[in-house]
């Protein structure tokens, strides 16, 4: 399937960020107790998404601010590709987001691609901190 066809898709529709908790759930009654992990989000409502400027701004609440340093990402796209830039963090996998500002090349089927920055804001704070 040829998904060029439909243009420039290097867009973000969504940006959440998460952290892992434990989990205990009951799998089969001779197994007994199965710990993991499960991810919560903490994402405070959508991303806001500007699509001129190609930014992508997360707000989590004063109190998952203690989070920072180990949270991880998801992203909502039609693109075919997320590359972090630098030190950006993985999509997916926990890591510091202490920073609070990050670079991510979204690549489109048909070559196009936007170089996305992802801001963390923490509520309450003023913008830039």
């Amino acid at each position: 399937m040829d998904l060029s066809q439909y243009g420039d898709t290097a867009f973000l529709l969504d940006a959440r960020l998460f952290r892992l908790e434990e989990a205990d759930r009951q799998v089969w009654e001779e197994d007994g107790v199965v710990t993991g992990a499960r991810r919560v989000f903490i994402s405070e409502g959508a991303a806001v998404i500007d699509n001129d400027n190609f930014t992508a701004t997360i707000t989590i609440s004063e109190e998952n601010a203690d989070y920072l340093s180990l949270l991880g990402i998801t992203f909502t796209h039609r693109a075919m590709k997320i590359e972090p830039v630098g030190d950006a963090p993985r999509a997916g996998i926990p890591a510091d987001f202490s920073d609070r500002s990050f670079v991510y090349t979204v690549h489109s089927a048909d070559g196009t691609t936007h170089d996305w920055t992802v801001f963390v804001e923490v509520e309450g704070e003023g913008a830039g901190n």
